[in-house]
């Protein structure tokens, strides 16, 4: 493995890490490691916060801790969120891939792209959007790196290529209209297209 990348400053990790167990209090926050793959040699020590269902939501959170340090400095830096009904640990690696692709691409609010793959087996999402993390709010998304620094979590949305794609023809805004207008089952990874 190389080292080239930037290490992991534990101090940031640990902001990270406290900002989620302070939003997620009475949840179990657990760590995930994944060791495979080249996320490493751009952020070594990547790992991913796992929140167990508890009294804010019955679902599971999935949460980077290296995408801040793979963004580029003249940006906010940037976490990414995964919310899922099941504990798997494919969300796990589906992190590390984004985090090492927002290394090479820049990702931001309402970026979309391809997974290359089904979300899950069987699901017509093959697609992601990074949007806001609606289904838990600002107070979520904004975490404080100490002085006047600041991160944000966004969340990772799997989408189909038809939303994509009206996304791309109509906008962030009338996409997320066409999702609140469907009260779409954002956890569902088997759930149908609005478009």
């Amino acid at each position: 493995m190389s080292l080239d990348g930037p290490i992991i400053d534990p101090v940031v990790a640990s902001l990270v890490r406290s900002h989620v167990e302070s939003f997620f209090a009475g949840h179990r926050v657990g760590r995930r490691e994944f060791n495979r793959g080249p996320i490493h040699e751009v952020a070594p020590g990547f790992h991913v916060l796992a929140v167990s269902p508890g009294p804010k939501t019955a679902l599971w959170s999935f949460i980077s801790v290296g995408g801040a340090f793979v963004t580029k400095e003249q940006r906010p830096k940037i976490e990414f969120l995964i919310i899922a009904r099941e504990d798997r640990s494919e969300y796990v690696e589906r992190l590390a891939m984004i985090v090492h692709y927002h290394h090479t691409q820049t990702l931001g609010l309402g970026h979309t792209f391809p997974l290359g793959e089904p979300w899950v087996p069987g699901s017509v999402l093959d697609h992601a959007l990074i949007s806001r993390p609606y289904p838990y709010g600002p107070l979520l998304e904004r975490f404080e790196l100490g002085t006047a620094e600041h991160g944000h979590i966004f969340w990772v949305l799997p989408i189909t290529l038809a939303e994509r794609d009206f996304k791309r023809d109509h906008g962030l805004e009338s996409l997320e209209e066409r999702f609140e207008q469907a009260q779409i089952q954002y956890w569902n990874p088997t759930r149908a297209s609005v478009v």
